[in-house]
């Protein structure tokens, strides 16, 4: 059997998953950037913890919550399914390509062996699978990685693997992230157009989540504790301290498929974006918002302080080819000025939205 979904556009991206969603949506006649879906996912997070002895950062909302917030403020079902019975997740891989219907999966990057730099992708790794071959033994497949070599958000030539090696890394256990055979299950039927109503809700969702986080870990005080705990990092091993480095980096630089400065340099395209959109009109069943017209330059702010993010993240790079751990108080004291300038940026945002 060989079945193609013949009218489905790979696009290049940034993250996997955003990237994933936004060529499902896009297939189904609803075209968004990447910024938009990140941000109406209210997808700008921070969390600080360790695991298994290592420090785990991440800039953006976890898997699950991101869908969750994604299709509260566009109207529609995303639900996060997974099965222990192997055969099961392809049988439903499989029924939904013959229905032309294209497939979010969930995979091991590593162990996928897809061309590309989706090794180095730390964290939850999504695909989209949009057709099958079983004479060939191979699926196809579109992940945030272009092999055109084009910019991304552009469009994309499709992969394919086999579909052994799709077997294997959709049912992969270990590490802090497993697929364990996840798919996203969508229904677009209800999905509201984009309008100032639901982007100005995200927004308001995402200052919530960063100025009055629920755990002392996560929000600006996940950030807060980030720099707070980086000079003790001085007594991990040589081992410890250079996987840990890595892990930051990948975190926080676009390499590690987060568009830039830990997600800041999306999270501020979308604002740039949605200040067009909630300017257009009044905020229907809502107070009058004031401060409307800074929103595209705070999106600017958030754009350079992803630059002074992505330098931090150049000093872990330089930490895990070195093993200089004598850097961590000068990373320190720049995450500290990062965050500083980021609890002004969503104070700004709070007051014009929340208050």
């Amino acid at each position: 059997m060989r079945h193609v979904i013949e009218d489905f556009k790979p696009l290049e991206g940034y993250h996997s998953v955003s990237t994933s969603i936004r060529q499902v949506l896009n297939h189904a006649g609803s075209p968004f950037t990447e910024e938009m879906v990140f941000g109406m996912a209210s997808g700008l997070f921070f969390s600080y913890q360790e695991e298994d002895g290592l420090p785990l950062i991440s800039g953006r909302t976890g898997i699950g919550d991101f869908e969750e917030s994604l299709g509260c403020n566009l109207g529609i079902s995303i639900e996060v399914q997974s099965t222990d019975d192997v055969g099961r997740a392809e049988q439903e891989l499989r029924s939904r390509v013959l229905n032309d219907i294209p497939v979010i999966v969930y995979v091991d990057a590593k162990m996928l062996g897809c061309p590309g730099p989706a090794e180095k992708d730390s964290g939850p790794y999504s695909i989209v699978v949009f057709g099958v071959d079983d004479e060939e033994g191979v699926a196809f497949i579109a992940d945030r990685h272009g092999m055109s070599g084009g910019k991304p958000g552009g469009e994309n030539r499709f992969h394919t693997v086999s579909l052994r090696d799709l077997e294997r890394s959709r049912g992969s256990s270990g590490g802090h992230f497993s697929p364990d055979n996840r798919w996203l299950s969508l229904d677009l039927s209800g999905m509201w157009s984009i309008n100032r109503n639901i982007v100005v809700e995200a927004i308001r969702e995402t200052c919530t989540k960063m100025s009055c986080p629920s755990l002392p870990n996560i929000g600006l005080n996940g950030i807060e504790l980030f720099w707070k705990n980086l000079p003790g990092w001085r007594s991990f091993d040589d081992r410890t301290l250079r996987t840990s480095a890595l892990h930051a980096y990948l975190a926080i630089h676009e390499n590690g498929g987060t568009g830039g400065g830990a997600f800041r340099r999306m999270y501020g395209n979308f604002l740039k974006e949605g200040s067009r959109i909630v300017r257009s009109g009044p905020i229907t069943g809502s107070r009058p918002i004031s401060g409307l017209r800074c929103l595209e330059k705070i999106g600017g702010e958030y754009i350079m302080l992803s630059e002074r993010w992505d330098d931090a993240a150049e000093g872990f790079l330089n930490i895990y080819r070195t093993g200089d751990e004598s850097r961590l108080c000068f990373i320190a004291e720049s995450i500290r000025d990062i965050f500083e300038k980021e609890k002004k940026i969503i104070a700004q945002l709070c007051r014009i939205f929340c208050e």
